[in-house]
């Protein structure tokens, strides 16, 4: 399992702080065969200067593109440097620090091509991201939720996907493109699931969840 090589894709804007801790939580993964790709769309808060003094990591600086537009140039970059998976997220989210490991290690026992993390809410752990209560006794039951995915929050997506499916539309900017992406990947029969074990720590999303593809 550990010969599988991962590209990290964080995409930031603005949010120094953020991408510290996540930085921090990405170093400290149990799983060691991983690249730390920081995209930058066009911050101006310090986080160039930052990222000048550090090391063992790729980075990617562009303008601001958005969400999609961040998320393809990471998406990209995995691709095309040969890497067998990419795995997804924005600067707020905090992985566990086990999570890559579980990814890989559900995702390759099931063969989920497009894994995603189970998302707690960063202020408050016993919450889903998604609203409800998170216990931890019945998410023992199972190893993963099929077809259940809250993309891109901690989100595996393997090599294959991407050479079937293609990149995200770095068009969307932010109106929709993890959606987007997703009907793709559902639409060519890959496997899809959230792996309970694996955890990601995330604001807690707000407001009416509803599809935005324009």
């Amino acid at each position: 399992m550990e010969n599988i090589k991962i590209a990290a894709i964080v995409v930031t804007y603005n949010r120094l702080g953020y991408l510290k801790e996540c930085v921090a939580a990405l170093r400290k993964q149990t799983y060691k065969n991983m690249d730390i790709v920081v995209v930058n769309n066009g911050s101006i808060d310090g986080t160039k200067e930052w990222l000048d003094g550090e090391k063992k990591l790729i980075r990617i600086d562009q303008e601001n593109c958005g969400g999609a537009g961040g998320f393809y140039a990471g998406m990209k970059y995995g691709y095309d440097n040969g890497y067998d998976a990419v795995w997804m997220m924005d600067d707020d989210g905090l992985p566990d620090l086990n999570q890559l490991w579980e990814l890989v290690r559900i995702s390759y026992k099931h063969e989920l091509d497009y894994a995603n993390a189970l998302l707690l809410n960063k202020d408050n752990p016993r919450q889903l991201c998604a609203g409800g209560e998170y216990n931890i006794e019945e998410y023992k039951r199972v190893e993963y939720l099929p077809g259940f995915v809250l993309p891109f929050n901690g989100t595996l997506i393997k090599r294959r996907v991407i050479e079937k499916v293609g990149f995200i539309k770095k068009e969307m900017f932010i109106w929709g493109d993890e959606r987007e992406y997703t009907a793709r990947v559902r639409a060519n029969g890959f496997r899809i699931g959230t792996v309970v074990s694996a955890i990601h720590y995330h604001p807690l999303f707000k407001g009416e969840t509803r599809s935005v593809i324009p």
